[in-house]
């Protein structure tokens, strides 16, 4: 954990771990990243859980000793074939609900900077997607809520998230980082 809480510090992000991992035994760590380009972002088609069939944004879990930044970095060019120059943290979110699947402490990035090229990923389907579409494509409730911050570039946020049972956002709070 020490690589995450010397990330937050690197971030100048005031609150700490304990602050934002609410539930250790039951959030899994993960990172996530908008990537966009010519006005496109980078979505995947989900073949498994969480939001199975939806269309996300790549990233994955965290590997012992790697801070978020490392991981999306690795987690991008392992799905997508694409190396990331300088990602920037947008926003931490902190999500809880029933099931396994529905329990994160999530890093979302932006970046508008790569090298290399898309190959086909195992964890489902890449496809570039007009920026202005997003909102009419098959995306989770919880990413149609977040889009205005995300695309936010003077601030970035703290979530803290509630699912119901059905998967579907049934509260949440923000906060500046």
């Amino acid at each position: 954990m020490k690589a995450i809480v010397d990330f937050l510090i690197e971030e100048h992000v005031a609150m700490s771990l304990s602050d934002i991992w609410v539930e250790p035994d039951l959030q899994r760590i993960s990172s996530l990243c908008y990537i966009e380009t010519e006005g496109k972002l980078l979505m995947l088609q989900r073949n498994k859980e969480p939001f199975r069939g939806f269309w996300t944004v790549p990233g994955g879990k965290l590997e012992p000793g790697e801070n978020p930044r490392q991981t999306i970095i690795r987690e991008i060019w392992e799905e997508t074939g694409l190396t990331l120059i300088g990602p920037r943290l947008q926003m931490i979110n902190s999500e809880t609900g029933p099931g396994r699947d529905y329990n994160w402490l999530v890093f979302i990035f932006r970046a508008e900077e790569f090298n290399g090229s898309l190959r086909e990923c195992n964890e489902g389907v890449l496809k570039w997607i007009p920026r202005q579409k997003i909102s009419d494509t098959k995306i989770p409730d919880v990413d149609r809520q977040l889009l205005p911050l995300l695309f936010d570039r003077e601030q970035r946020y703290f979530i803290r998230l509630f699912y119901d049972e059905r998967h579907r956002v049934a509260s949440i709070q923000k906060s500046l980082l």
